[in-house]
């Protein structure tokens, strides 16, 4: 087997290229760049507890002297849900671009053709076409949303900590509120025998 016929740049530039462009007009610049940068992140690093708690201690701050309802609340967005659509998105476009490029190469075949013109170039490239398509699809842009779950997965586990977190501190906060405004002290913090019976 030769694998150099597997090499072609039209039928790499037809079902790259279309899934690319489908993708786009599909999902939209700015979810095809949260994509992008969810991946680019994916790679990078690993969730920063330690960074994003800081972040949370800001906003407990903001809830202490302005009150709970007065706070502005900040947004912790979840991108990798956008991610992963829209790499889904590929991984279902590029079969169907793998198959235009196989109808488009079927249709440069010659209305007469002579002996072994047809396995010369319209049908070979009609299956490099598809076998791009399905590659595609299934070894790089499905696994690529995956990996993109299994991070943010990752990253949801240790979300979940600092939740817990900010729970027990908003709760503190939200206890001490409520004892100032009854006029009375607030009841003191559990001693370490109550919290380990």
């Amino acid at each position: 087997m030769t694998y150099l016929t597997l090499l072609d740049g039209t039928s790499a530039a037809i079902v790259l290229g279309g899934t690319a462009a489908g993708t786009l007009l599909r999902c939209g610049w700015s979810n095809t760049i949260a994509a992008a940068s969810s991946l680019a992140g994916a790679m990078r690093s690993d969730f920063d507890a330690a960074h994003a708690q800081s972040e949370l201690a800001l906003q407990v701050q903001q809830i202490h002297r302005d009150g709970l309802l007065r706070a502005e609340p900040r947004h912790f967005g979840d991108r990798s849900r956008v991610a992963v659509a829209t790499f889904i998105q590929a991984a279902d476009l590029a079969p169907v671009f793998g198959l235009a490029g196989t109808l488009i190469a079927l249709s440069q075949m010659p209305t007469n053709p002579g002996p072994g013109v047809l396995l010369s170039h319209s049908i070979p490239m009609a299956i490099v076409c598809t076998f791009y398509g399905l590659v595609t699809a299934h070894l790089l842009f499905a696994p690529l949303a995956r990996f993109i779950e299994r991070h943010a997965a990752r990253e949801e586990a240790e979300r979940q900590k600092l939740v817990d977190w900010l729970a027990a501190e908003v709760a503190k906060e939200t206890g001490l509120e409520a004892a100032r405004h009854a006029g009375r002290e607030p009841p003191p913090p559990p001693s370490r025998k109550a919290a380990a019976a």
